[in-house]
Formats: C-alpha cells, structure tokens, sequence
C-alpha cells in the first residue's frame, strides 16, 4: 500500500456490525424517546395495526431515498471532477444498500454527501415532529435517524482530516482512503 495513503475502514461484515449495532443503539434511544413524547397520542394498538403495512410500504422507499440523497449531494458537490460518477448497489452479505462515489473528493464534499440523508430524512423531520407533536414523522424519522448510522461511523472516520484533503470511498467496505499523497504540504507531521 502507498505509504501516503491512509485507508479508514473496516472489514465489510466488521463495518456492517458495528453500523447494525450503532444503528439499534440509535433505534432503542429514539424510541425511547418517541414513547416519552408521544405513546398519549397514539395507542399501542393503533402503532401496531396502522405502522405494520406502512412500515413494510415506506422503509424501502426512504431507504432508497436515503443512498438517492447521497448520490445527489456527491454528484452536485463534484460535478467539475472529470469522470467522477456514483455507484448504486446492496452488499449483499450485510443487506446493506449503499451509493459509492467513484473517484477523489475534498473530505468536506464527502463529509456533506454522507450527512446529508440523516440530515434531510432525519434531523430535519425529526425538528419538525417535536415541535408540531408529530407522532407519524417521529417514527419515521427515528427510523432514518438509525439508518444514518453506517454514515454516522465514516464521518467518525474522518475527524481530523482537513477539509480539502482528497479521500476515496472504498468498494468494499464501510471507509474511506485518505489521499495524503495528492496533497504532501498537509499531511499531519508523523513524530
């Protein structure tokens, strides 16, 4: 391996652990959360009945939406880069659905691709469901909240890389490849 690239990653069934379990911590604390907010609004019999059709319905959908808002934000962000793309697809061995961006990007770029669904699908509806006492997009919100999860841990990945340091997503599994060797001058000093 170059000596000025410094890979970020985990093993893909590693990084599928650690995003599963970070993303049912997230899951078990959202719902806390939502039963301390809103179980007077909304029986259990009615969550039951009325999330089961909804649920097997909308996470697909917002789950593509998720990978969808990911490959917008990098496309956008990088839309002068000659021959960068994104790449669609599910790691199959994790039942994870994931948007690759093939080529170079600064790390800010990455770093607004890989938030950008947890903030839209999430954060956002998540503001929006306190303040209106919202019960239905809380739910799903928390939902999209623990989706983000995966994202959650490469954006851990990348604290204490400048911004326009060049960083490549790996194919293979959840990191990324610190690409030190395109810019010498900010490397961090090594002693």
């Amino acid at each position: 391996m170059n000596a000025d690239c410094e890979t970020k990653a985990h093993s893909p069934m590693h990084g599928a652990w650690m995003a599963t379990l970070l993303s049912l911590g997230l899951l078990i604390v959202g719902n806390i959360t939502w039963f301390a907010a809103f179980l007077d609004r909304w029986p259990m019999v009615s969550i039951i009945t009325d999330s089961l059709l909804g649920f097997a319905i909308g996470f697909p959908v917002l789950c593509v939406a998720h990978e969808g808002l990911h490959g917008l934000a990098f496309s956008l962000l990088n839309r002068s880069t000659p021959g960068f793309r994104v790449q669609y697809g599910i790691m199959w061995s994790a039942m994870m659905p994931y948007a690759h961006p093939i080529g170079a990007m600064p790390a800010r770029a990455y770093r607004i691709g890989a938030i950008a669904p947890g903030l839209l699908l999430g954060i956002l509806p998540m503001t929006y469901a306190l303040l209106a006492r919202d019960a239905y997009v809380a739910g799903w919100a928390i939902l999209m909240i623990s989706a983000a999860a995966g994202d959650l841990m490469l954006l851990i990945h990348l604290r204490g890389v400048p911004g326009h340091v060049p960083v490549e997503d790996l194919e293979d599994s959840i990191g990324v490849k610190v690409r030190w060797d395109l810019v010498r001058s900010t490397k961090p000093d090594e002693g």
